[in-house]
């Protein structure tokens, strides 16, 4: 699951910006399955039949009676992924982030493996 960063914009103002570069994701809130990209083209055959219910892949058609991970274990098999919920909220303006030296909203690092812009 190790790769290299992903360069994402989580604000209106930046995805709307025409110097963005087109490589930079929309990033909204939500749940989002992370998986080797030799699986990508696997898992993409099987999205519109998976839900992902508690940070699991399930079959939307699976026996809801089957325990979460039951159903997740039957889903994909061979395919390894993590998932991660994303929450995007506005930045308080009137909380000065550069008295403690954070950065300001619109650069640097969040979570792992993905930048901000």
């Amino acid at each position: 699951m190790s790769s290299n960063l992903t360069t994402v914009v989580a604000t209106q103002q930046a995805l709307s910006d025409p110097e963005r570069e087109s490589r930079y994701i929309g990033l909204l809130s939500g749940d989002y399955p992370m998986l080797p990209q030799k699986h990508t083209g696997e898992l993409a055959k099987e999205l519109l039949n998976l839900d992902l219910v508690k940070g699991y892949l399930v079959r939307r058609d699976a026996d809801p009676n089957l325990p979460l991970e039951t159903r997740a274990q039957n889903a994909v098999p061979g395919i390894s992924y993590a998932s991660m919920r994303i929450g995007v909220s506005p930045l308080d303006a009137s909380t000065d982030c550069s008295a403690s030296g954070s950065k300001k909203s619109g650069s640097g690092k969040t979570g792992s493996g993905s930048k901000t812009k």
